[in-house]
C-alpha cells in the first residue's frame, strides 16, 4: 500500500516557503487554536449576521459579545472549553511535522535609557533642583535614546571582563570608573556604595519608602510611585535613585531592582559623596562575566555606557577634537539621531571591527585602575568629529 507524506510548509514573512521532498503533499501549516472565548465571539458573530443583525463588526458589536460572554455561567461555557482543548489536541499532533527554523537568540536587557528619559521629563523643578544637588544631573540632561542590541550584543562579547578593557580594531582599550563619569556623569571618587544591610534593617527601609514587597522590587513599583510623587524629600530620592539603578545603571535580566539594593538608602545624606562609577563597572563586569560563563542569554549592566564608550573611543573620520575640548558627561550629546547616523556608518564600512575604523591615540590621558603596564599602550581618549579642522589629530589607524 502506498502511503502519502504530508510534509508542512512554514511561513517567513506573511508568505509560505515551499518544502521539497519527493512524493511528500504540501500544504499550508495548521493555524494555531484559539482559546473558547474566541471559539465563542466567532460563532456569536456568524449568528449575528445569519439573522441581519449586523453587517460589520463594530466597537459595539465587539463589547456585546465580551458582556455576554462574561454573563455565561460556567455550565454554558463547558462546550466551548471543550472544543478548544480539543482543537490543541490535534494542533499539538501535527505540530511535530512542522518544520521551525532555528531561532536567531539576540542579547537581552533591561537596561532602557528612555525610561529614564520620560520619568525626568515629568519632574517638577523642586525635584529636579534636588537631583542635581545629589550629584545626577546628568539624567535629567538625558535624550531620547535607544540601543542597537545586536551591537551591544557585539560589544559584551569584545568585552574582557578580567581586564576591564574592550578589544577593538586590533587593540585593547582599559575601561576605569573615570570612563564612567566622562560619559554618564556620575562621580568616580569618594566612598564605595555600600549594598550590605540586615534583612531587618532592608524591611525597615522599604516600609519607610512605601515598599511593602517581598523579594525584589519591581520596577513598575519605582516607576507607578515616582510619577504620584510631588514631593522632593528622602523618599522621593530613595525612589528615584532605586528606579536609575534599575533600569539605566545597573539594570538586571529581570524587570526587578534587587532587594539588596534597598541597603543603599541608609546613606541617602551621603549620596553626593558616593562612588556611584565604581558601582555602574563593578555590576557591569559581573553582568558580562555571568554571561559568558554560565552562557545566558540575558545580560546585567550598563550597556549604553559600554556602547557610548566604543562610539567615543573609534570613528571612521580623521577629523576629531581632542578629548579635554570636548563637553562633559558625554551621555547629554548622545540621542537616537546621533546613534542612527554613527551606526549607518559602521554598516557602510561593514564590520565593528574594519581595519577603517580609527582609534583616537593621544599623550597623556586620564589614569587607567588595576590594568598591566603592557596593557595602558592603548589610548583613553575619545573619538568624535572634530569641529577644528586646523588642529592637529593624533589618530591611529589600524593596520
Amino acid at each position: 500500500m502506498k502511503t502519502t507524506r504530508i510534509l508542512y510548509a512554514t511561513r517567513s514573512m506573511g508568505r509560505v516557503e515551499n518544502i521539497e521532498e519527493q512524493g511528500a503533499v504540501q500544504v499550508p501549516p495548521p493555524k494555531r487554536p484559539v482559546g473558547p472565548f474566541l471559539i465563542y465571539y466567532k460563532k456569536q458573530l456568524e449568528l449575528m449576521k445569519s439573522k441581519g443583525i449586523v453587517d460589520k463588526i463594530s466597537t459595539t458589536v465587539k463589547k456585546e459579545i465580551r458582556e455576554k460572554w462574561m454573563n455565561l455561567d460556567e455550565d454554558s461555557k463547558l462546550e466551548y472549553k471543550k472544543e478548544a482543548r480539543e482543537n490543541s489536541e490535534k494542533y499539538a499532533n501535527l505540530s511535530h511535522n512542522i518544520p521551525r527554523k532555528a531561532r536567531k537568540v539576540s542579547l537581552y536587557t533591561r537596561c532602557a535609557p528612555n525610561r529614564v528619559h520620560l520619568m525626568v521629563s515629568n519632574l517638577n523643578e523642586r525635584q529636579r533642583f534636588v537631583i542635581r544637588e545629589m550629584g545626577f544631573g546628568s539624567m535629567l540632561d538625558l535624550r531620547s535614546i535607544q540601543l542597537n542590541r545586536d551591537f551591544c550584543k557585539w560589544l559584551v562579547e569584545h568585552f574582557d571582563h578580567n581586564s576591564c578593557a574592550l578589544d577593538i580594531c586590533g587593540r585593547r582599550l582599559p575601561i576605569s570608573t573615570k570612563d564612567v563619569e566622562f560619559i554618564l556623569g556620575v562621580k568616580s571618587s569618594g566612598v564605595d556604595v555600600s549594598i550590605v544591610a540586615s534583612a531587618e534593617e532592608i524591611n525597615h527601609i522599604c516600609q519607610q519608602h512605601g515598599l511593602n514587597v517581598v523579594g525584589d522590587i519591581p520596577i513598575n513599583l519605582l516607576e507607578g510611585k515616582l510619577k504620584e510623587m510631588k514631593t522632593s524629600g528622602k523618599e522621593f530620592v530613595g525612589c528615584f535613585v532605586l528606579f536609575v539603578l534599575g533600569t539605566l545603571l545597573c539594570p538586571t535580566s529581570k524587570p526587578y531592582i534587587k532587594r539588596s539594593f534597598i541597603s543603599i538608602l541608609l546613606n541617602i545624606d551621603e549620596f553626593k559623596s558616593l562612588n556611584w562609577a565604581k558601582l555602574v563597572l563593578d555590576f557591569l563586569i559581573r553582568g558580562v562575566c555571568k554571561y559568558k560563563e554560565k552562557n545566558r542569554v540575558g545580560v546585567s549592566g550598563c550597556l549604553l555606557f559600554l556602547m557610548l564608550f566604543y562610539f567615543e573611543h573609534v570613528n571612521v573620520e580623521t577629523n576629531i577634537e581632542h578629548v579635554s575640548k570636548r563637553p562633559q558627561p558625554r551621555i547629554c550629546y548622545w540621542g537616537k539621531k546621533e546613534v542612527n547616523q554613527r551606526m549607518l556608518k559602521l554598516h557602510s564600512i561593514g564590520s565593528f571591527d574594519s581595519p577603517k575604523l580609527f582609534v583616537t591615540q593621544m599623550d597623556g590621558g586620564h589614569e587607567t585602575e588595576n590594568i598591566p603596564l603592557q596593557k595602558q599602550d592603548i589610548n583613553e581618549s575619545h573619538a568624535m568629529p572634530s569641529q577644528h579642522e586646523d588642529k592637529p589629530n593624533m589618530m591611529l589607524k589600524k593596520k
